[in-house]
């Protein structure tokens, strides 16, 4: 998904990575799997925000595997475009768990956890959404009509999630956003309620100053391996 760290061109189906241990099990190696636990975290970090508790099981992990290979680490996170980010919630760890002094920019991704909730916001998701989109379309422009219009009209590649006959037939694309309709108003009001609540307050200031808080925690919307 567009809206996801690219995980395809490092871990590619696996077995690129893949490591044999025991008779016919093959493993990721230690460090490779915290690479995909921690790149798991940044997808949700970045899209809509984490609750406390995935914070903590990176720094148990960690404490858990004192032999790491730390180089190893930070070259896949090089490659995936997570470094800065990487190093940044290493150090807002030490902050929480080791005493070490707070900075500015472990106070704003302390901030911004906290804020997120157990699974992220409404808000936070669809700042994320238009960050995402602008970087297809060239600027943060218009940002509320935008999001007015993807709300009512959402484009194939992301309706087709919820519908998947879509993907074997998407002459039926119109159909099913129909049936899309129906659906929202019956069960979905709430969600809906939300989301306009959010459209409502939406500028472009605002999605600039979210994309901004993102880049100075590490983040971008352009993940993807170099490699």
């Amino acid at each position: 998904s567009e809206t996801q760290v690219d995980l395809c061109g490092y871990f590619g189906n696996g077995w690129s990575r893949a490591v044999k241990t025991a008779g016919h099990r093959y493993d990721f190696t230690p460090e490779d799997e915290y690479v995909y636990v921690f790149t798991h975290m940044a997808k949700h970090f970045r899209f809509c925000g984490i609750g406390v508790r995935q914070l903590v099981d990176l720094y148990v992990y960690r404490k858990a595997r004192p032999e790491l290979n730390e180089d190893s680490i930070r070259q896949a996170m090089r490659r995936l475009k997570l470094l800065d980010f990487y190093i940044n919630i290493e150090q807002m760890l030490r902050v929480w768990f080791e005493g070490e002094e707070e900075d500015e920019t472990s106070l704003l991704m302390t901030e911004y956890i906290f804020a997120s909730g157990n699974w992220g916001t409404v808000e936070n998701k669809m700042y994320s959404e238009e960050l995402l989109k602008a970087q297809h379309q060239g600027g943060v422009k218009h940002s509320k009509m935008r999001s007015i219009f993807t709300t009512i009209f959402p484009p194939l590649r992301l309706i087709r999630v919820q519908y998947t006959v879509l993907y074997k037939w998407p002459v039926l694309y119109p159909v099913m956003l129909v049936v899309r309709w129906f659906d929202v108003l019956l069960h979905k009001r709430g969600h809906i309620s939300q989301k306009v609540k959010v459209i409502q307050g939406m500028s472009d200031e605002k999605v600039l100053a979210h994309q901004q808080a993102m880049l100075k925690m590490g983040l971008t919307f352009d993940y993807g391996d170099e490699v």
